[in-house]
């Protein structure tokens, strides 16, 4: 799949808030693509910054503009995706995750097993 992404000029998620967290957004920062998505479902990215964000009620019409625009600066584009990466490499690293995990459960009192 990455090989694919990386193809991309772009990644798409137009899903709206389903419940969850969509994966797929992680695997399109991952390859460093610029994203263009539903702001309810890109939790902690910025419109313009690291990625292009769009409001739950936008039609396909402001959708055909945001890829338009997106698409328009190549440059842009590709600073949106590396900013996009950048992004999921600080705050979704498995390590990272991992440490945060722990922490949580040890300020909820609970222990890892084996522990």
């Amino acid at each position: 799949m990455r090989a694919l992404l990386h193809g991309c000029a772009l990644a798409l998620l137009p899903r709206r808030r389903a419940g969850g967290f969509p994966i797929k957004l992680l695997n399109y920062l991952e390859a460093g693509r610029p994203v263009v998505a539903h702001a309810e479902v890109a939790d902690g990215l910025v419109h313009g910054e690291t990625a292009w964000l769009l409001p739950a009620e936008a039609g396909p019409a402001e959708w055909a503009t945001a890829i338009l625009e997106v698409l328009s600066e190549p440059e842009r584009a590709d600073a949106l995706g590396a900013a996009g990466r950048r992004h999921l490499l600080a705050r979704h690293a498995w390590p990272d995750l991992a440490k945060r995990t722990l922490s949580l459960l040890s300020e909820s009192g609970a222990s890892p097993r084996g522990s």
